[in-house]
């Protein structure tokens, strides 16, 4: 019981961190693009 309880957390826990780890890649990832389209722009 406790065994199970705690891998569902553990679960919650890595999907979370993960999922945040991806909203970081996408912003930097969108941060270069934009910085290059400025420069490109200008």
């Amino acid at each position: 019981m406790y065994s199970v309880s705690f891998k569902k957390d553990f679960a919650k826990r890595f999907r979370h961190s993960f999922h945040l780890r991806r909203i970081n890649l996408h912003s930097s990832f969108y941060e270069v693009s934009h910085e290059k389209t400025r420069g490109a722009i200008s």
